[in-house]
């Protein structure tokens, strides 16, 4: 799951923006619903919501990778790799401190502090204070286009296949969502869209009738090449018992 999300990442519109040509027709430009965070809030730690891209290093396992951060307007936060996932809660004033959970596995984590900061508004650094278990660097990412659940229609069915297991959940208008995986469990939530630049969402949701039920909340992204055609939400879902990771694809 973890390098199946990365991979379906790097094909899609985080990479920077796109030009135009000379030649194109003039048309009026659409109202903009997906604002820079910096540009919607005023408090610092809702200011830093988006999607960034760097890596995450793990030390006592010598090990490091490429990874994406979703970070919310509430301080939620969660760090996708294939060596390891980071879920928790920051908060930004003049440095970033929070609680972090490093899982290495779907029921085994670690609980850390956090303690970072951005870097001019565009970049964070985090790790836990002491013996540097674990530290990750990430450059702030501006979407190809206008992406957030504002500005697309999301509603209809998602799925996705990991480890022989299969989920699909379907969204409707009001950005609610119902659905279930081939194992029996039955998943029942909501996407909650601040409509901020790189389809950043919170996400609460109960999972029933399997092994992983339980409350959970979640931090995710919904990215496209265009608003019409957006193809993927990505993100994790974590209570203190588990972390169930999401790259879900029309």
């Amino acid at each position: 799951m973890k390098s199946g999300i990365l991979t379906i990442l790097a094909m899609t519109s985080l990479a920077g923006c796109g030009g135009s040509s000379e030649n194109e027709t003039a048309t009026t430009e659409p109202e903009i619903l997906c604002l820079p965070a910096i540009q919607k809030y005023s408090q610092e730690t809702a200011q830093n919501a988006g999607v960034y891209r760097g890596f995450l290093e793990i030390a006592a396992e010598e090990s490091s990778d490429d990874a994406y951060a979703i970070l919310t307007p509430s301080g939620r936060i969660t760090v996708i790799s294939s060596i390891g996932i980071v879920t928790g809660y920051f908060s930004d004033s003049v440095q970033v401190s929070g609680n972090v959970d490093l899982w290495s596995a779907e029921t085994e984590r670690t609980n850390y502090s956090l303690n970072g900061l951005f870097v001019a508004r565009d970049s964070i650094q985090g790790y836990n204070l002491g013996i540097f278990d674990y530290q990750f660097h990430a450059q702030y990412q501006v979407p190809n286009e206008d992406i957030c659940l504002a500005a697309v229609d999301a509603t209809g069915s998602w799925s996705q296949t990991y480890d022989e297991v299969t989920t699909t959940l379907t969204i409707d208008a009001d950005n609610t969502f119902t659905g279930s995986d081939s194992t029996g469990c039955v998943y029942a939530g909501s996407l909650n869209d601040p409509s901020v630049e790189g389809g950043v969402f919170e996400i609460e949701a109960t999972v029933s009738n399997c092994i992983k039920s339980g409350i959970y909340k979640g931090a995710g992204s919904v990215l496209g090449v265009q608003p019409q055609t957006a193809d993927l939400i990505f993100g994790v879902l974590w209570n203190e018992d588990r972390h169930i990771g999401l790259s879900l694809e029309r």
